[in-house]
């Protein structure tokens, strides 16, 4: 036997070695295929998940505007309504005070006055308060030393409010 050829087993050792170096270089090949394909799965679902937390933040936006839209909207048109109905309550108003004695105008009025109850809609008392912009209309001013600065000292058409906002303010004389 020559010394410097490898014998059978070392051979098959040799051979063993290079398919399982093989082995080992095309499983090392998939676990990086295998890890990247893992990592692009992650990014995936995290953009997924970033997308779908988008949706549902767009639709939670979109409910909630739609939602105050809706109710601006019915509000506006009640108030609309509503302020159609003022006159009639300034007319009753009016022929109770030049008919005092008549109970059909006072059961019609009274009538009235429980549907805005009903709805929320409430006159407010002017005479005497201090002049508040934001409740009053002065149409007309004068000087008076016995009242007050700013007050109001007559109602021509009372003011409305529907719940906190006012539906129509108030025209008054202001003092001083």
């Amino acid at each position: 036997m020559n010394p410097e050829e490898p014998n059978a087993s070392e051979q098959t050792s040799r051979e063993e070695i290079k398919t399982l170096s093989e082995k080992l270089s095309r499983t090392e090949t998939e676990l990086k295929a295998a890890a990247e394909a893992s990592q692009k799965a992650a990014s995936d679902l995290a953009a997924l998940n970033d997308k779908y937390l988008r949706v549902m933040a767009e639709y939670d936006n979109y409910r909630r505007r739609t939602s105050k839209e809706k109710d601006e909207i019915t509000s506006y048109a009640f108030s609309t309504a509503a302020l159609g109905f003022l006159p009639l309550a300034d007319n009753f108003e009016r022929a109770l005070g030049f008919a005092p004695d008549d109970e059909n105008l006072r059961v019609l009025y009274k009538q009235l006055t429980e549907i805005f109850g009903k709805m929320d809609i409430r006159a407010f008392e002017s005479d005497g308060e201090k002049f508040d912009p934001n409740l009053h209309n002065a149409v007309m001013h004068e000087e008076d030393p016995e009242a007050g600065e700013n007050v109001v000292v007559q109602t021509f058409v009372r003011g409305y409010k529907i719940g906190d906002k006012v539906l129509r303010h108030a025209m008054v004389k202001v003092a001083n």
